[in-house]
Formats: C-alpha cells, structure tokens, sequence
C-alpha cells in the first residue's frame, strides 16, 4: 500500500433493492464491520427479525475468510420474499471442512454455528476461489409488526 493511501475494509455496493454486496478485507476488523453492513442492510429492509442471527452468522463465515483464506472476499446478502441468502466469496479454492476441537478451544465452532442455525448452506469451488453460503427463511412479517418493530427501536 502507498503511504497516505487509506483501504476502506467494506466498500457497499447497491446491486438491487433486496441485494448488497461488499469488499472484505483480509483485516480482523473487517469482521465487525461485516456484521454491522449486514444489519444495515437488513434493517433497510424492514427485517429486524433477522439482525441477531445473520449477524452472528456472517461473523462466523467473515471470519473464516480472513483467518483461514488469508485473501479479499465478498459478502453478498440477498434477500427475497421467504428467505435471505448471505454468501461469502474467496481467492483459495479450499473449501471449509468442519473439524472437532477440545472443549477449552478457543476456535473451530463457526461451521457448527452454521450448520445449527441455518436452514441451508454449502461451500462450492469457484473459477476464482470458493463461495461458502447459507439460507435463513424469512417469513414475511405482517405490516403491523413491521410498525411495531420500527416504534420498539
């Protein structure tokens, strides 16, 4: 990087109304910054039903990327009218494999954390590296709790 040149970690892209898209770093700060662009976008959207666990969830996967592909990504979150897709882009092509680490591990429980929260999910190969994505169904919420969430906050 040149001297006085300042990376943003995220960079949102608008791509559609109900889909955005943003840079990661390879930062552990841009994980945070993942979560905080994913409950942006899904407050946008008039679902805060769904911050907590996509939040927690992008956590999981951002991280992932930067611990574990040490390459810039893409988080891209879509939702449409039953369900919220969330899919992290890579460089490496090594697709992540659950492992069993010790009780006191302070590592290794993002891929169960998925796999226990989400509806679907995967990891498939990519001409530039992997896509590791999941699916949450997002019911829609009648017009008078999508009142009531707005008033609460």
């Amino acid at each position: 990087m040149r001297a006085g040149v300042r990376l943003r970690y995220l960079i949102p892209v608008p791509i559609s109304p109900h889909r955005r898209s943003c840079a990661i770093a390879v930062d552990v700060r841009a994980v945070g910054q993942a979560r905080r662009f994913a409950a942006e976008a899904l407050e946008g959207w008039e679902r805060p039903d769904l911050v907590d666990t996509v939040a927690l969830l992008v956590s999981e996967v951002v991280t992932n990327v930067v611990l574990h592909a040490g390459t810039p990504g893409e988080l891209v979150i879509e939702l449409a009218d039953d369900a919220v897709r969330v899919e992290v882009r890579d460089g490496t092509g090594r697709l992540p494999q659950r492992k069993d680490y010790g009780d006191d591990a302070s590592t290794g429980r993002g891929l169960a954390l998925v796999e226990l929260l989400a509806d679907a999910w995967g990891a498939e190969p990519t001409e530039a590296g992997k896509r590791v994505w999941f699916q949450l169904r997002a019911p829609s919420l009648p017009v008078d709790d999508r009142a009531a969430d707005r008033r609460s906050s």
